[in-house]
């Protein structure tokens, strides 16, 4: 398998321990906070987790994926709470159980849910791939197949795609 960390943190300002060292949102809830002398705002918040989920998408049809398995599920807030979350968010939330299936239809709601942090979860597909989204938005795909394409294209978007061993 092929790992990789996906991430709008560019690798240049990581100290020898892989730390991310500027100032920057690191989170949904950073919405309306100052970060380098300007304002998140949510569409700049939301931009960047299109571009996450169509990461995900690259590889999902680099590895002829069309669904996963959600293992682990962890809840966390209600997205219920939040004006921003759609009806299908919410009922995901409600009702997703470990081993539960997630078709390409659901994708976006589940990522949504995950990086606003609703939701913790793995994502796999049998041998094929593996999504973990962690804390600080971070993203890690495991993949059968190198996808060295899709990384470009991935890159285009304007996110960081680096080896990566967890």
């Amino acid at each position: 398998m092929f790992s990789y960390r996906v991430t709008k943190y560019n690798p240049a300002y990581r100290n020898e321990q892989g730390w991310y060292l500027r100032d920057d949102w690191t989170e949904y809830g950073d919405i309306g906070k100052k970060y380098n002398n300007e304002i998140v705002t949510l569409d700049e918040y939301l931009k960047m987790e299109n571009n996450y989920i169509q990461a995900v998408i690259a590889f999902m049809q680099c590895n002829k994926v069309t669904s996963f398995q959600v293992t682990k599920i962890e809840r966390g807030y209600d997205p219920a709470e939040d004006p921003n979350s759609t009806q299908g968010m919410i009922n995901i939330y409600r009702n997703i159980k470990n081993r539960s299936l997630i078709s390409e239809n659901n994708l976006e709601n589940i990522c949504k849910l995950m990086l606003r942090r609703y939701l913790w979860g793995l994502l796999r597909n049998n041998k094929l791939m593996e999504i973990r989204f962690g804390h600080d938005y971070y993203m890690v795909i495991k993949s059968k197949l190198a996808c060295k394409k899709t990384v470009t294209n991935i890159e285009k978007l304007g996110l960081f795609v680096e080896d990566y061993e967890y």
